[in-house]
């Protein structure tokens, strides 16, 4: 009976440190206008463990637009197309390479660029934001106002702030291959 009980221990440790580390969320946070490498920083520095957002499908992307609604919740996008809000994301490209690379490091196998983006605007657009436009503005051929990729440059004039989502922290991990390593421990242990 006790071999079965901290079987049972083990089993919930490990599923604890397993949600932890799993568990992602998205913050949204207004600067003002920012530079990406400042945005980034900024996400690094946030307590526990942050990065400009990696958004690698739709699902993730729909997670991303709820944090920005959230955010939203007591304001009103602009819906003057001349005062669009922008806020970084964690896509960007080196010199003249394709599109693109995300800061996590994931496969860029998910795109959502307005129209006649990316444009590379005056050879300076190295960056990812997110940018809200109304029906009918630049690139928006759709009937409605939303969010999707538009390429920056190194001047943030458009740019709100930033968009973070928690990674796993190293500390997470040497938990998990600890709690691992029990496992196996505990399980010899009891065939002998």
């Amino acid at each position: 009976m006790k071999k079965y009980l901290v079987l049972f221990i083990a089993v919930l440790f490990l599923f604890g440190v397993l949600s932890t580390a799993s568990a992602t969320s998205y913050k949204v946070v207004q600067t003002g206008a920012i530079t990406w490498d400042s945005a980034r920083l900024l996400a690094q520095a946030l307590p526990g463990g942050w990065d400009l957002v990696s958004i690698t499908s739709a699902d993730e992307e729909a997670l991303v637009e709820a944090a920005l609604a959230a955010f939203y919740a007591d304001l009103v996008p602009p819906e003057d197309p001349e005062n669009r809000n922008e806020f970084w994301i964690g896509g960007f490209r080196i010199g003249t390479d394709a599109w693109g690379q995300w800061v996590s490091g994931e496969a860029w196998d998910y795109v959502n660029w307005w129209d006649g983006e990316p444009n590379m605007l005056n050879n300076d657009e190295h960056h990812l934001a997110i940018d809200y436009r109304v029906a009918g503005f630049t690139g928006n051929t759709s009937p409605e106002a939303g969010w999707m990729w538009n390429d920056e440059g190194s001047a943030p004039g458009q740019i709100r702030g930033y968009i973070a989502e928690s990674v796993p922290e190293p500390t997470t991990m040497l938990l998990l291959g600890f709690g691992l390593f029990g496992l196996v421990g505990i399980s010899r242990k009891f065939k002998k």
